[in-house]
């Protein structure tokens, strides 16, 4: 019977200890969110006069890098007018994708924001972000109608659509788009 000595033992601990150099999992961290980064995109940093709807509301958007975050990862929006009080600021949890709607937000007021992306394993928080509100409230409704005119040799189809913005209180503004198919 022949010997190998110490090589093979060598060997499989050089394989062992170079496992992370190729990242290579033996299991137990694929959730990890130490890969990623989670950022706030709207309402932008620094941003002013943004829109908020007749009740306050307004839509937050962030984004993750990479864009294909661990199975399971889920997102808790907090913002505030205090940017000392994080984390007991107002959250919402468990958020799936990349965009939340927040109501009771107030006209002309400084609001700090940030993101959380969490999963079972991890948890992994985006920078503090700040936008002032608009000091007027924005509402926009939208209507189309299609009519369809037929002659015995000829149909024609007029397509109309209307979109008006109202600013509160006292300007709107309506845009009436026809169009002939």
């Amino acid at each position: 019977m022949r010997h190998h000595g110490l090589a093979p033992i060598i060997f499989g601990l050089i394989l062992l200890l170079s496992l992370p150099l190729l990242n290579i999992s033996c299991g137990g961290d694929d959730n990890s969110l130490n890969d990623f980064s989670v950022s706030p995109y709207y309402p932008r940093n620094g941003q002013d006069q943004v829109d908020l709807l007749s009740n306050g509301v307004l839509t937050f958007q962030w984004s993750v890098y990479p864009n294909n975050p661990p199975f399971g990862a889920v997102y808790d929006i907090q913002w505030s007018t205090d940017p000392t009080v994080f984390p007991d600021a107002n959250t919402i949890s468990n958020i799936n994708g990349y965009t939340q709607e927040v109501r009771g937000l107030q006209l002309n007021t400084l609001y700090y924001w940030r993101i959380r992306m969490k999963n079972q394993q991890d948890s992994k928080l985006s920078g503090v972000w700040s936008f002032i509100t608009s000091p007027n409230y924005t509402s926009t409704t939208t209507t189309s109608t299609t009519t369809t005119l037929t002659t015995t040799s000829t149909t024609t189809t007029v397509s109309s659509s209307t979109t008006s913005t109202t600013i509160y209180p006292t300007t709107t503004i309506t845009v009436t788009t026809t169009t002939l198919i």
